[in-house]
């Protein structure tokens, strides 16, 4: 018996792109930082933002499986 959650190709879309934003963000703020264009504090105000998206994808894939299991 395997329970698998099948992702639709909208949450694989949502996955990628929200995924795609954050490496992207994360290159965005460390070259900058290392070549001393920003300083400490505003980078890491953009850290933070990044690392609330990555807790949101996480938080939506929870939601869906707990449906997927409830509609078991």
């Amino acid at each position: 018996m395997s329970n698998t959650v099948k992702l639709t190709l909208k949450d694989k879309a949502i996955v990628y792109f929200v995924a795609s934003m954050a490496l992207l963000s994360l290159a965005i703020i460390f070259v900058p930082f290392y070549t001393g264009y920003i300083d400490q504090a505003f980078a890491n105000k953009l850290i933070w933002t990044d690392a609330t998206a990555i807790a949101g994808i996480f938080s939506y894939f929870a939601i869906k499986m707990n449906q997927a299991m409830k509609k078991q």
